[in-house]
């Protein structure tokens, strides 16, 4: 009878280090992705012009996708902008005027299910 009783104790202690276990391995994944998207971040703001603010950004590696605005303004993009991470960090490859649609929001994503992913910029712009 009393083995039985130690048994279950040590069971009982093995489940709650098992638990314990789990929840330190998931919170250093957690500060692992908060600390890799600051630092994706930064890196996309170092490849910034000056007076140039960092409206939205998706990155689908090597490529990060970005709104930018050039005036400094930070409420809406004037300029989608496609940078490519070299060994050096990111590196700006492609540009385009964006300004009268206002655009404040990226992502990327396979809206078609075609397998290739599109590019996504939702816009302030008024509708017919």
């Amino acid at each position: 009878m009393k083995r039985r009783m130690t048994d279950s104790v040590v069971i009982k202690y093995i489940k709650e280090l098992l638990v314990f276990i789990l929840l330190f391995i998931g919170l250093f994944i957690v500060i692992y992705c908060f600390l890799r998207h600051k630092n994706t971040k930064d890196e996309l703001l170092f490849a910034l012009d000056n007076n140039e603010v960092l409206i939205d950004y998706t990155i689908e590696e090597p490529l990060a996708y970005a709104l930018v605005n050039k005036k400094g303004i930070s409420e809406y993009g004037d300029f989608f902008v496609l940078f490519e991470r070299t060994d050096q960090g990111f590196s700006r490859i492609y540009e385009n005027d964006f300004k009268d649609l206002m655009p404040w929001k990226i992502h990327v994503a396979d809206v078609d299910e075609d397998d290739k992913n599109e590019i996504l910029i939702a816009v302030k712009k008024t509708t017919h």
